[in-house]
């Protein structure tokens, strides 16, 4: 356990990192990006407080949020449950085009941080971790839920929390428009990859557009509640707490 330990923290003394730390999450950065660090804080405390009330759900644990500033690697994101990792990397002109917005970044964090709520919803007290190794992946309630759903959602959050998004791109309208035009708008289209243009996000938009009618005619808390009624119905053998 020792070496475990080790391992963890060498990074931190090889590629000098700070940490911030909050009540509600920690942030690790290296030195180079404290400023994007200092910003993060300052919108996880205006942010969080709304994704308590909006999701009718406060985190058990702390989220721990890393901040790589790697070059060579495109911008972007990934969540896994209450560690999430963002990077800093080169934008190109397609990306703004479909994003519609200049706050890059923050659309990262908000849609994001949308993923960790919807994993992390739940109405059961669960120990996640057992000999304190982390057992997330098999515990979390929404974990398989289908991935339309969760990625749709995050979509629907980016749009609410800033001046633009996927639901405000002239992109993402003409592609869903092409889509319902040519008749090819389907339930196997929403849940499953498709080959045809624009192959990989084209869940993410029509599964926006669809959230985006749900908040239209029930609200955002009744829309994001979702998330915490499944967590009680799911079907799973691993829905046990481990003392």
């Amino acid at each position: 356990m020792r070496i475990v330990i080790f391992l963890l923290l060498l990074p931190c003394f090889l590629f000098s990192l700070e940490v911030i730390e909050d009540k509600k999450y920690n942030i690790v950065f290296p030195s180079a990006l404290k400023q994007s660090a200092i910003k993060m804080s300052k919108l996880l405390d205006k942010y969080m407080p709304l994704y308590n009330k909006y999701y009718n759900y406060t985190p058990q644990d702390k989220i721990l949020f890393n901040i790589n500033g790697l070059e060579y690697q495109k911008a972007n994101a990934s969540s896994l449950f209450n560690k999430i990792n963002i990077f800093h990397g080169t934008y190109n002109a397609l990306e703004y085009d479909l994003l519609a917005t200049n706050e890059y970044a923050k659309l990262l964090l908000i849609h994001e941080l949308s993923h960790s709520y919807q994993m992390l919803s739940t109405k059961q007290q669960i120990k996640r971790s057992i000999f304190s190794y982390d057992t997330s992946l098999l515990l979390e309630p929404n974990v398989f839920l289908p991935n339309s759903l969760i990625e749709g959602n995050a979509v629907l959050m980016e749009s609410l929390f800033i001046n633009g998004g996927r639901l405000y791109s002239g992109y993402s309208r003409a592609i869903l428009n092409s889509i319902v035009l040519s008749d090819k708008l389907d339930l196997n289209l929403l849940l499953l990859n498709t080959r045809e243009f624009p192959y990989y996000g084209t869940r993410y938009l029509i599964a926006g557009f669809f959230m985006k009618y749900l908040y239209d005619k029930y609200g955002i808390v009744v829309l994001n509640s979702y998330f915490l009624e499944h967590s009680s119905s799911y079907l799973s053998p691993l829905s046990l707490n481990f003392e």
